[in-house]
């Protein structure tokens, strides 16, 4: 029997797909064995909380199977994963805003706050993209490869034609970098919110 490395992943995702409608587990354990890690350091890349990014695309994948039967509709399976990831991720990152505004002084109940949520989605995106494009070109294209597509530093050291070592260090000064600057985008939002309402 094949195995899912034998063809590209785009080919038998409509086909895991059906299996997982259908209740097939093993389908299932193949996808979530391919996409987790992926999942995983995607998220990790907008939170940069490890355990938490963990816990999250591990809950994103519960919330696939038992979602399963309306998977039907889905046209493209990786981009629908990573968009899902996305906004788990920038939930996680609206519920760090509210609990550190909350510590500060008490606000309403977060639904007065849609409109306020999108903004922040959007922004914090925009800034970590603006952030991500002022870095120095081979620190973004090791990140990127990284990060958004999901390659292993053994494969980006391959592909780049450096020492695994030095595409670590290129990861860590940037995952530095960005964590820094988004505690200081949520610490201002906080800020703003406290001060608006």
């Amino acid at each position: 029997m094949s195995s899912l490395q034998d063809f590209p992943y785009m080919i038998i995702d409509q086909i895991l797909i059906t299996k997982i409608q259908e209740g097939d587990q093993k389908s299932f354990d193949q996808v979530f064995l391919h996409y987790y890690p992926k999942v995983q350091l995607f998220i990790n890349g907008i939170i940069h909380q490890k355990e938490d990014s963990e816990n999250i695309s591990q809950d994103l994948f519960v919330q696939l199977w038992r979602s399963r039967t309306s998977l039907a509709h889905i046209q493209n399976f990786d981009s629908y994963l990573f968009t899902m990831a996305k906004h788990a991720a920038f939930h996680y990152l609206r519920k760090e805003v509210y609990h550190s505004t909350e510590s500060i002084e008490h606000i309403p109940p977060q639904e007065d706050y849609s409109s306020e949520d999108e903004i922040l989605a959007k922004s914090l995106l925009e800034y970590i993209r603006g952030a991500i494009d002022q870095m120095p070109e081979k620190r973004k294209k090791i990140f990127l490869m990284s990060r958004i597509d999901g390659l292993s530093n053994e494969e980006i050291a391959r592909e780049l034609h450096i020492s695994k070592r030095t595409v670590e260090n290129h990861i860590y000064c940037t995952l530095c970098y960005l964590k820094k600057l988004i505690l200081l985008f949520l610490i201002i939002y906080s800020i703003y919110l406290n001060k608006v309402h």
